[in-house]
């Protein structure tokens, strides 16, 4: 089966792949014989593959001409935002041959552009999709495929990320799916490079609709904001991505039942535990530095940190229970 790949997460770094190649653009990226140089170089006119056209966040690709593109499926994926190609002639034209596919994923209205007017074309062969914006031809916030190319693997109802104590909850639900063998769950603290999290099977063929998800019990918590992502990977192999979600860890627990308040916090933090002890055994140290402070103070009484450093803290308080920890950021 032919997979057409996104153009709804053009912010990852991927590695080629035998099944679908990928080509990863940057801001220096802004002609279009850099673009076509960047497709070709992953996959030359004579590959028959799929090519993955990835634009990372905060990339805008500024070019200065039509493409016209001789690999066989194109996937553009646009992944955050702030991230666009940006078209600066008159009629800006997207061009692949006959008995091609190209499909456009962005998670923003704006991921293709034009400076100036004319008529924005995405010509598959002779066939024509022609309008006054690109926002007029693609769907906003979403994939739309162009061309002959094969269905869809899957289609995507919702992917959806939250945090739950000391966890994240990672949870996706399909619509139907078409020889689909897995999804692997991936996850990054800079939105840029990621890591696997957890590997589930997938339905196969269904025509209905599947729920999913996957618990996450170490997000790292020298970060405020983790970046989770979907890949679905077919029985040959192919595979697609899917949009990026970030969940705030800013306010999990690390570990047990403690309560920092408030949280962030400048002047002052009160401590509470779950258990029936009257004072609290207290630690406050900086996750990067060492530098803290530490001591017994009733529960609940205010304690001083005027002179902590801004920075993240982990406050460790002995329980009757053991040792609990939650993460504190001074401001």
């Amino acid at each position: 089966m032919k997979t057409l790949i996104t153009l709804n997460s053009l912010l990852a770094l991927l590695t080629l792949n035998s099944f679908g190649q990928t080509c990863t653009l940057s801001s220096s990226d802004n002609t279009n014989a850099k673009v076509v140089n960047c497709i070709n170089a992953a996959c030359p006119p004579s590959c028959n593959s799929v090519v993955n056209v990835v634009v990372p966040e905060n990339v805008v690709i500024n070019l200065n001409g039509d493409w016209s593109l001789t690999a066989y499926d194109i996937v553009l994926d646009i992944q955050g935002v702030n991230s666009a190609i940006n078209f600066d002639n008159s009629n800006e034209d997207i061009q692949l041959s006959a008995n091609s596919g190209l499909k456009i994923n962005s998670s923003n209205s704006d991921g293709l552009t034009a400076n100036n007017g004319g008529n924005k074309r995405i010509y598959i062969g002779s066939t024509e999709f022609k309008g006054n914006d690109f926002s007029s031809i693609i769907s906003a916030g979403g994939a739309t495929s162009f061309g002959t190319g094969a269905p869809l693997p899957i289609e995507l109802k919702s992917f959806e990320v939250t945090q739950n104590n000391n966890e994240v909850l990672v949870s996706w639900v399909t619509s139907t799916e078409k020889d689909n063998d897995y999804f692997l769950i991936e996850k990054s603290y800079d939105g840029i490079t990621f890591e696997e999290v957890a590997t589930v099977n997938g339905a196969g063929n269904s025509t209905s609709e599947v729920t999913y998800s996957i618990i996450d019990a170490s997000p790292n918590y020298d970060n405020t904001v983790a970046y989770y992502r979907l890949k679905q990977v077919d029985y040959n192999g192919e595979f697609e991505y899917f949009n990026i979600v970030a969940v705030d860890l800013s306010s999990v627990a690390l570990n047990g039942a403690l309560d920092v308040y408030p949280n962030p916090a400048k002047n002052e933090v009160r401590l509470f535990t779950n258990d029936d002890a009257t004072e609290v055994h207290y630690e406050i140290s900086n996750m990067h530095t060492g530098e803290g402070m530490n001591g017994v103070i009733e529960k609940g009484m205010p304690i001083d940190i005027l002179n902590l450093s801004k920075g993240v803290y982990k406050v460790s308080v002995s329980t009757t229970e053991g040792m609990v920890v939650r993460k504190l950021i001074v401001k």
